[in-house]
């Protein structure tokens, strides 16, 4: 492993390896170590309720601004024909 690792000292190999000895528990995410009162904390912060929120705007407002785009496309195709009518051409024909 020393020698994979390219380390010229073995104390090198032991600070990088240490989490083999224990299994699937070696590393954990550090929410994984929270308990119920600090999630709960988490959850019932002002800033977390302002960070929901942002991201909620920012998920809406991109879902619009998509179906905006395929409704008035629609709308072109239905009102001037089909698409090669609205200027779309595939590349074959340039």
């Amino acid at each position: 492993m020393q020698k994979l690792l390219g380390h010229a000292d073995i104390s090198t190999t032991m600070i990088y390896t240490h989490v083999l000895n224990r299994g699937g528990k070696g590393c954990r995410a550090p929410w994984m170590r929270w308990g119920r009162r600090e999630v709960g904390a988490i959850l019932r912060d002002p800033m977390f309720d302002r960070l929901r929120a942002l991201l909620a705007i920012l998920v809406l407002g991109t879902f619009a601004q998509i179906t905006q785009t395929v409704l008035i496309r629609e709308a072109l195709v239905v009102f001037y024909g089909n698409e090669a009518s609205l200027g779309f051409r595939p590349a074959r024909t340039l």
